[in-house]
């Protein structure tokens, strides 16, 4: 032995029977490494013969070493085509085939000319583990796809756009007017907002009117019926307020406080329009 090696204790077993003790004190699985005892293959399954016992993608350990299965055992076979069957092994009257799991099938090997025992499956050494799919937001929906141009870009795919017919100097129009009145609504949105968020207005003292003159029922007359809402003018206006939001009561009442009553139930009539 080179005296290199000298300080080495090397086991009084195999190493191959050395390494599959030391792997079993850690490990469910034996695995052992092909370059040091080649007895041992770990083959990657392709089909699904066998699932859910072996699955696809899995990698098996194969014993190359045992040409000679026990009945029910699990075996690789290699046939003509350089093709590998994987089933469990039987005898049947004297003919070798294999059952498969995942269709009860029973593969008589006998239909191939030249065909041979690979070796016992032994372990699963190795399963891949997919990753997990982020689960989808429910709250919020689809994200729109977005660009990020400069403005002189958008001008460009602007222009572009219209000289290659794509769209008209018309749809250009469209949108830059529904662009304005979503300018508008913005606007009229704060201003009611900011009204909301101040209060209601102080209703100043109501303008002088002429004082109505009181005249003396004759025997047999009657008052003239009131026109509109049972409570008069301002019933009138509790109804129409009722039939909008009422963050827009503040914009409402700041208008009967400035112009009059007549004022804030044409535009709260307005906004019931909408």
């Amino acid at each position: 032995m080179p005296s290199g090696n000298a300080d080495f204790d090397w086991p009084p077993v195999p190493y191959s029977q050395f390494l599959r003790q030391q792997l079993a004190e850690h490990t469910q699985y034996e695995y052992i490494n092909p370059s040091l005892d080649r007895r041992y293959d770990p083959v990657v399954v392709g089909g699904n013969a066998m699932h859910p016992v072996i699955q696809r993608s899995d990698v098996i350990l194969i014993d190359t070493g045992n040409k000679e299965p026990a009945d029910g055992q699990p075996v690789a076979v290699r046939v003509g085509g350089g093709r590998t069957l994987i089933g469990y092994w039987r005898d049947r009257e004297g003919k070798p085939v294999l059952e498969q799991e995942r269709t009860d099938a029973v593969i008589d090997l006998s239909q191939y000319p030249n065909w041979s025992v690979y070796g016992v499956v032994t372990k699963i050494i190795g399963r891949g583990i997919p990753p997990h799919p982020t689960p989808p937001d429910i709250a919020s929906g689809p994200e729109e796809p977005r660009m990020d141009v400069t403005p002189g870009q958008a001008q460009w795919i602007v222009e572009r756009l219209l000289a290659d017919g794509r769209i008209s100097a018309k749809d250009v129009s469209q949108y830059l007017d529904a662009m304005r009145g979503e300018i508008r609504d913005i606007e009229r949105r704060l201003a009611l907002l900011r009204d909301a968020r101040s209060g209601p207005a102080a209703s100043p003292a109501p303008r002088s009117a002429p004082p109505i003159r009181k005249t003396r029922k004759g025997k047999g007359e009657q008052r003239p019926k009131a026109s509109g809402h049972p409570r008069g003018i301002a019933g009138t206006l509790a109804v129409l307020l009722r039939s909008i939001p009422a963050a827009e009561h503040a914009a409402i009442q700041a208008i009967r406080a400035d112009q009059g009553i007549q004022a804030a139930i044409k535009a709260a009539r307005i906004a019931v329009g909408k």
